[in-house]
């Protein structure tokens, strides 16, 4: 068994914020790396409709990158998954996450297993804002329950 973290934000692209973004990126997998999670997930999360442009477009850190980062990353690395009885083996794993914040009905309407822009994510969250979207979430929605669960971005205490 591995431990992941799924909730590694990843910021709409800007090409001014780029080079900053793509830092705080491999630190934040750097991090996990070092603390022997076997994988993390980075989170884009839309407010409003969804169209064409939300399509997947978040490219895996080269692991290589991350190596040269912090050379003493396997060491670390490996010191925490013999701690937490993660086999040596396991390789680290990067996702992808669609967070999909619902306040209505014809909102709820796009979240379906036939969505061209789902399907380009590996997972896929609902954030309900009221009442009325958490009971459609619950009753219709093709989600899995535990995506309801709202989790917290625990990583901004580290930097």
């Amino acid at each position: 068994m591995g431990y992941f973290d799924l909730n590694i934000p990843y910021p709409d692209p800007s090409p001014a914020n780029k080079p900053t973004e793509q830092g705080n990126r491999t630190r934040l997998a750097v991090k996990a790396m070092e603390f022997g999670y076997t994988g993390i997930a980075y989170n884009r999360t839309i407010k409003r409709g969804m169209s064409d442009h939300h399509r997947c477009s978040i490219p895996p850190l080269p692991l290589s990158s991350l190596l040269n980062v912090l050379p003493s990353l396997s060491l670390s690395a490996n010191l925490h998954r013999h701690l937490l009885h993660v086999p040596l083996s396991t390789p680290f794993r990067q996702y992808t996450r669609l967070t999909v914040c619902v306040d209505s009905a014809s909102q709820a309407q796009a979240l379906n297993s036939g969505n061209p822009i789902l399907k380009t994510y590996d997972l896929v969250a609902v954030k309900p804002l009221n009442q009325i979207a958490f009971d459609l979430a619950c009753e219709r929605m093709e989600v899995c329950w535990l995506n309801l669960i709202y989790t917290v971005d625990y990583w901004k205490w580290l930097f």
